[in-house]
Protein backbone atom coordinates (compact mmCIF):
# COMPACT_ATOMS: atom_id res chain seq x y z
CA UNK A 1 0.00 0.00 0.00
CA UNK A 2 1.32 3.70 -0.81
CA UNK A 3 0.86 6.60 2.03
CA UNK A 4 0.83 9.10 -1.02
CA UNK A 5 0.13 8.92 -4.36
CA UNK A 6 1.99 10.90 -6.70
CA UNK A 7 0.29 13.68 -9.08
CA UNK A 8 0.95 15.52 -11.83
CA UNK A 9 -0.31 19.32 -11.86
CA UNK A 10 0.22 21.43 -14.50
CA UNK A 11 -1.23 24.47 -16.18
CA UNK A 12 -3.95 23.62 -18.44
CA UNK A 13 -6.70 25.76 -20.93
CA UNK A 14 -10.17 26.71 -19.30
CA UNK A 15 -12.52 22.93 -19.31
CA UNK A 16 -15.80 24.93 -20.57
CA UNK A 17 -16.31 25.01 -23.94
CA UNK A 18 -17.63 28.65 -22.85
CA UNK A 19 -14.65 30.12 -22.02
CA UNK A 20 -16.11 33.29 -20.67
CA UNK A 21 -16.12 30.74 -17.58
CA UNK A 22 -12.74 30.90 -17.05
CA UNK A 23 -12.11 34.22 -14.71
CA UNK A 24 -8.43 34.06 -15.23
CA UNK A 25 -8.18 31.93 -18.86
CA UNK A 26 -6.44 29.66 -17.19
CA UNK A 27 -6.91 26.27 -14.73
CA UNK A 28 -4.92 23.75 -13.61
CA UNK A 29 -4.71 19.68 -14.49
CA UNK A 30 -4.21 17.60 -12.06
CA UNK A 31 -3.80 13.50 -12.51
CA UNK A 32 -3.06 10.36 -10.83
CA UNK A 33 -1.63 8.49 -14.20
CA UNK A 34 -2.32 4.50 -14.28
CA UNK A 35 -2.49 2.89 -10.42
CA UNK A 36 -2.74 -0.71 -10.17
CA UNK A 37 -5.48 -0.55 -7.30
CA UNK A 38 -3.96 -3.45 -5.42
CA UNK A 39 -0.41 -2.08 -5.10
CA UNK A 40 -1.69 1.46 -4.73
CA UNK A 41 -4.83 0.91 -2.38
CA UNK A 42 -3.35 -2.27 -0.18
CA UNK A 43 -5.98 -4.46 -2.03
CA UNK A 44 -5.39 -8.54 -2.10
CA UNK A 45 -6.08 -9.43 -5.79
CA UNK A 46 -4.72 -11.99 -7.54
CA UNK A 47 -3.18 -10.51 -11.00
CA UNK A 48 -5.86 -11.96 -13.01
CA UNK A 49 -8.55 -9.65 -11.03
CA UNK A 50 -6.23 -6.43 -10.81
CA UNK A 51 -7.39 -3.15 -12.53
CA UNK A 52 -6.27 0.07 -13.29
CA UNK A 53 -7.11 3.53 -12.37
CA UNK A 54 -7.08 6.86 -13.15
CA UNK A 55 -8.33 10.23 -11.93
CA UNK A 56 -7.89 13.04 -13.91
CA UNK A 57 -9.52 16.78 -13.03
CA UNK A 58 -9.36 20.30 -14.52
CA UNK A 59 -10.11 22.98 -12.12
CA UNK A 60 -10.55 26.89 -12.55
CA UNK A 61 -11.49 29.84 -11.15
CA UNK A 62 -15.57 30.52 -11.86
CA UNK A 63 -16.81 34.22 -12.18
CA UNK A 64 -19.65 35.17 -10.20
CA UNK A 65 -20.53 38.83 -10.91
CA UNK A 66 -22.38 37.98 -14.22
CA UNK A 67 -23.35 34.20 -12.85
CA UNK A 68 -25.90 34.40 -9.97
CA UNK A 69 -29.76 35.26 -8.98
CA UNK A 70 -31.02 36.08 -6.11
CA UNK A 71 -34.60 34.87 -5.88
CA UNK A 72 -37.71 34.71 -3.56
CA UNK A 73 -38.21 30.80 -3.34
CA UNK A 74 -42.40 31.46 -2.69
CA UNK A 75 -42.30 32.67 -6.11
CA UNK A 76 -41.00 28.69 -7.19
CA UNK A 77 -42.63 26.42 -5.39
CA UNK A 78 -41.45 23.75 -7.68
CA UNK A 79 -37.76 24.42 -6.77
CA UNK A 80 -39.08 23.67 -2.91
CA UNK A 81 -40.73 19.93 -4.37
CA UNK A 82 -39.38 17.03 -2.11
CA UNK A 83 -37.83 19.67 0.65
CA UNK A 84 -40.01 21.78 2.96
CA UNK A 85 -41.70 24.57 2.09
CA UNK A 86 -40.05 27.97 1.42
CA UNK A 87 -40.34 30.30 4.81
CA UNK A 88 -42.09 33.32 4.27
CA UNK A 89 -39.63 35.63 2.85
CA UNK A 90 -36.72 33.20 1.84
CA UNK A 91 -34.36 34.00 -0.40
CA UNK A 92 -32.15 31.80 -2.49
CA UNK A 93 -29.03 31.92 -4.55
CA UNK A 94 -28.67 30.80 -7.88
CA UNK A 95 -26.06 29.74 -9.62
CA UNK A 96 -25.93 30.43 -13.79
CA UNK A 97 -23.38 28.27 -15.34
CA UNK A 98 -25.85 25.96 -17.26
CA UNK A 99 -28.93 23.84 -17.17
CA UNK A 100 -30.02 21.47 -14.41
CA UNK A 101 -33.34 22.55 -13.00
CA UNK A 102 -34.98 21.93 -16.57
CA UNK A 103 -37.55 24.28 -16.90
CA UNK A 104 -38.36 26.41 -13.84
CA UNK A 105 -34.94 27.91 -13.76
CA UNK A 106 -33.16 26.75 -17.06
CA UNK A 107 -29.81 28.30 -16.73
CA UNK A 108 -29.72 26.87 -13.22
CA UNK A 109 -26.64 24.94 -12.14
CA UNK A 110 -26.82 25.11 -8.83
CA UNK A 111 -29.46 26.80 -5.64
CA UNK A 112 -29.10 27.32 -1.46
CA UNK A 113 -31.29 28.87 0.63
CA UNK A 114 -29.51 31.81 1.98
CA UNK A 115 -31.72 32.12 5.11
CA UNK A 116 -30.81 28.37 5.82
CA UNK A 117 -26.84 29.42 5.02
CA UNK A 118 -27.14 31.60 7.70
CA UNK A 119 -28.71 29.79 10.39
CA UNK A 120 -26.77 26.68 10.17
CA UNK A 121 -23.45 28.11 8.75
CA UNK A 122 -23.56 25.51 5.07
CA UNK A 123 -25.44 26.12 1.84
CA UNK A 124 -28.71 23.97 1.82
CA UNK A 125 -29.42 23.02 -1.73
CA UNK A 126 -32.74 23.57 -2.16
CA UNK A 127 -34.91 21.09 -4.75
Amino acid sequence: MRQNIPLTVKDAPCPFQNSTFCDTKEAVSVDSGLLDVGKTFGLNLAAKDRVQFRKKTTCTVLPIKEYYLVIDLDKYPKLMEGSRPALRGEQGVVLLYGPTFGGTLPFATYMASLTMSNVTGRPTTCG
